[in-house]
């Protein structure tokens, strides 16, 4: 089947850093794709989401931030935001490449009590603070080079 024209979905991630540098991610071992060729599975992933309609990036963030992580991360200050975004494609065997638009942001905390989130149990089964510079270490699976950059961008790595 030939693949004909570009599809994509803007999407927000939400990057944590602790005072200490370290940054939160999480572990999805959900299956992220139906294409039995190229499956997205058991990878390590920052808390992100698709924005819906006529909701803005910074709302979208702070629903997404919510619903995996169950933590209201409204009154949590953002530190900055990139100003355009970052991609990654879902690859299709028999259907056209999907490219996913990363609009990323970084929130800073003094210290994040993990034992007050409520994590997603479909979206997340485990979460970790890792050093920015570890994370290319980690499998990320088809967010690897989207997910440097962005550390890159906000001066983490």
């Amino acid at each position: 089947m030939a693949k004909v024209g570009i599809d994509y979905r803007n999407s927000v991630v939400g990057i944590i850093k602790r005072k200490d540098g370290k940054v939160l991610i999480t572990f999805n071992k959900r299956i992220n794709s139906v294409d039995k060729n190229n499956l997205e599975q058991n990878s390590y992933k920052f808390p992100q989401g698709g924005i819906n309609s006529n909701e803005s990036s910074e709302d979208a963030i702070i629903r997404e931030l919510q619903e995996e992580l169950g933590f209201d991360f409204s009154g949590i200050s953002m530190t900055t935001k990139l100003d355009d975004y970052v991609s990654y494609w879902f690859k299709n065997t028999e259907k056209q490449d999907f490219e996913i638009r990363l609009f990323a942001f970084l929130f800073e905390v003094d210290d994040l009590n993990v034992n007050l989130l409520k994590l997603d149990p479909i979206e997340v089964s485990e979460i970790k603070w890792v050093n920015p510079k570890d994370i290319k270490y980690l499998p990320l699976s088809i967010r690897h080079d989207a997910y440097l950059s962005i550390l890159r961008r906000f001066d983490l790595i």
